[in-house]
């Protein structure tokens, strides 16, 4: 009878594949698992401050000022954002249409990176600098340029996101991270 060694055949693959099932996954050489960012950033010579989760801060003084960039991976793992939150406002008709324009025009120059608007909870709307990267092939060759131009941006166009430096801007207190 073939009805055996065909039924063990199908047990042996059914316990194989409940065995495979079970190994946690270990992901590819340059993606980023959650809890290897920071390791990562430190290891770039980044003080990588912590907030929550997978989401850290990086400080840099340029210009006078102290700029932040935010760096986490995406709830799904399938991106790595990289961001400033910039001084926040009480709602978007707050922001003047030479500033909006102007950060319009910005994001042709400065692209892949981009100027947005994120409103919060509270309904306020923070003016952001965000990049995202896909999360394979993942460097510290990669990423490091991705931050540096961050900073370089963020001071080139430091009168495009600086609410004190807009006409007739009204500003919430600043949220720089």
């Amino acid at each position: 009878m073939r009805v055996l060694p065909v039924l063990s055949a199908a047990f042996i693959s059914l316990a194989a594949l409940h065995a495979f099932a079970d190994t946690p996954a270990t992901p590819p050489p340059g993606t980023l698992a959650p809890g290897m960012l920071k390791t990562l950033l430190e290891n770039m010579g980044y003080e990588a401050k912590e907030y929550s989760g997978n989401l850290y801060d990086i400080t840099d003084s340029r210009a006078g000022m102290s700029l932040h960039v935010s760096v986490i991976l995406s709830g799904d793992n399938s991106c790595l954002w990289f961001y400033a939150n910039l001084p926040s406002v009480a709602s978007a008709d707050k922001i003047p249409a030479s500033v909006m324009r102007d950060m319009l025009l910005a994001n042709f120059t400065i692209g892949p990176s981009h100027f947005s608007l994120f409103t919060q909870s509270d309904g306020t709307i923070v003016p952001r600098l965000s990049r995202a990267l896909d999360n394979h092939g993942i460097t510290p060759a990669l990423i490091r340029p991705v931050i540096e131009n961050m900073f370089v941006n963020l001071v080139q166009y430091e009168p495009v996101w600086n609410t004190n430096k807009w006409p007739g801007a009204t500003t919430a207190p600043a949220t720089a991270r």
